[in-house]
């Protein structure tokens, strides 16, 4: 019998079942890289991994690497996102906390205490100017404060005066001109209770809302309080 001679054409070898099997295993080992080193990479190609079977799982993985890893960059985009805006709204919160307790809580302080300094100022100019016989503040009013510029100017708006803290500010004669009012139409709540402590030795008599809280160099501590919850409007009183 005739032996067939090495690499005769004819005779059958074993090269396509092993292709076919080295196949299988690249597929594999790639498959398991891609998965492990997809969470790092954007993108991934596998490329010298050519196989003579029709079977299209290459095509697909790379399909599938593309797209985990196009999800994954998104995925870090959105984190990123949030991750600074969670910084802004972080800092923007210290920010505003600082600042309030830079300038809050002395902010009212220094408004009481200028707008009392204000009401000594325009009582002790009207007590001055209006100085004169019986019947002395009969004249006194809002406009003649304005023209005879007895008024702080900061509270001067054209004739009439007028405050932020304390709305507008009103001047009128007590008791057939024997005496004066200065009345703040509307005072702000968290500066009417110190508003009236630190103005209420300038005056005769304070009223708040209608309501007797200073006479006789005497404070009314509860009444005091009581008007003064929702602020508005305090009247001060010199005679």
């Amino acid at each position: 019998m005739k032996r067939p001679i090495r690499g005769d054409h004819n005779e059958k070898h074993p090269t396509s079942t092993f292709a076919r099997s080295r196949c299988g295993e690249l597929r594999h080992h790639a498959r398991a890289l891609a998965e492990l080193w997809s969470f790092a990479l954007p993108t991934l190609y596998i490329h010298g991994i050519s196989c003579s079977c029709t079977d299209p799982m290459p095509h697909a993985l790379e399909e599938d690497i593309g797209g985990r890893a196009g999800k994954d960059q998104a995925m870090r985009s959105r984190g990123f996102a949030l991750v600074e805006l969670s910084l802004v709204v972080g800092l923007a919160a210290i920010a505003g906390v600082g600042a309030w307790m830079a300038f809050g809580p002395t902010s009212a302080g220094t408004r009481i205490e200028q707008e009392s300094a204000y009401l000594a100022q325009l009582a002790n100019a009207v007590a001055a100017d209006f100085a004169v016989a019986e019947g002395r503040y009969q004249s006194v009013s809002t406009a003649s404060a304005v023209e005879r510029v007895l008024a702080p100017s900061a509270w001067v708006v054209g004739k009439e005066l007028n405050s932020r803290s304390l709305g507008s500010i009103e001047l009128s004669p007590l008791n057939a001109g024997q005496g004066f009012r200065i009345t703040a139409t509307a005072v702000q709540a968290n500066l009417c209770l110190g508003l009236v402590q630190s103005s209420a030795r300038a005056f005769s008599e304070v009223h708040v809302n209608g309501v007797l809280v200073y006479s006789r160099r005497s404070l009314n501590h509860g009444a005091l309080s009581e008007s003064c919850a929702e602020g508005g409007e305090v009247a001060f009183d010199r005679r």
